[in-house]
């Protein structure tokens, strides 16, 4: 019995079918490294308010946080361009257009991320000050608790996740 791949080695069809095996490897982008790497090509400034969000069929499109960034780099293709392919070699010849999309959403989850994150460590250390009463209770609690770990380097990490767990209500 014949197996699919000896049945279309014999079919009269497969020598139409064009094969670029070694063209496709050598055409290989990795799309993300240009997305980690886009500062790279517009700078520290403008990579907080742009974003490539997809090539297709030559066509680079970049997200934008406002229209205004989207119409004056739209003034600028050519220049980025030239920098996309001087910083990626291997996308040589694969962008011919940029196409500019203005919608600011993206950005604002990015920015409400951030500051969430900044709360977070705001509000550990407003709870914790390490001169404050509570913290200094707590680290004498602590100390108490933990006393029969042989081990300093546990034992501050173990007193450290005791604090962070603790309330600060208590």
């Amino acid at each position: 019995m014949k197996s699919v791949k000896d049945l279309l080695k014999d079919n009269e069809f497969s020598s139409r079918i064009p094969r670029n095996k070694e063209k496709k490897s050598a055409d290989i982008f990795d799309f993300l490294e240009l997305i980690n790497n886009w500062d790279q090509v517009v700078g520290p400034k403008l990579v907080e308010h742009t974003i490539p969000l997809k090539l297709k069929n030559k066509n680079l499109t970049v997200l934008t946080s406002h229209p205004v960034f989207a119409q004056q780099l739209s003034f600028m293709e050519k220049a980025i361009i030239e920098k996309i392919y001087a910083s990626f070699p291997a996308i040589q010849g694969q962008v011919r257009k940029i196409f500019f999309q203005a919608d600011n959403r993206h950005f604002q989850q990015k920015k409400q991320q951030s500051n969430i994150k900044k709360e977070k460590v705001e509000t550990f250390e407003r709870k914790w000050h390490k001169q404050s009463p509570q913290y200094k209770k707590l680290m004498a609690k602590a100390e108490t608790l933990l006393s029969d770990v042989q081990d300093d380097e546990i034992r501050e990490s173990l007193k450290s996740i005791y604090i962070q767990m603790s309330d600060p209500e208590e």
